[in-house]
């Protein structure tokens, strides 16, 4: 995936691109995993990291997830380490 986003720093916009290449694979029915590869391109400097996610369908509308993730430039980030949780709302209808 490719994208391009114009955030507001100080009061001036920053152009920025962002390059995305993920694999994915089911390992059992509530676990996948993922390795995603990320490039981040502003106008001063270039950014890529390199990271595995793992998430449990914990129900079927919630989720947790586990990643690990290394850079790849000088001007990324040396290492990551992260969990998060996720629900969905489903509105229904009558």
């Amino acid at each position: 995936m490719f994208s391009v986003y114009w955030p507001t720093q100080g009061h001036t916009r920053n152009v920025t691109g962002e390059s995305t290449f993920l694999l994915d694979r089911q390992l059992t029915k509530p676990w996948d995993a993922f390795v995603e590869y990320a490039a981040i391109f502003r106008r001063l400097a270039a950014a890529a990291l390199a990271a595995f996610w793992d998430s449990s369908k914990l129900a079927k509308q919630h989720q947790i997830d586990f990643h690990v993730g290394v850079g790849l430039s000088s001007a990324a980030v040396d290492h990551l380490i992260g969990i998060g949780y996720s629900f969905r709302f489903q509105a229904t209808r009558h």
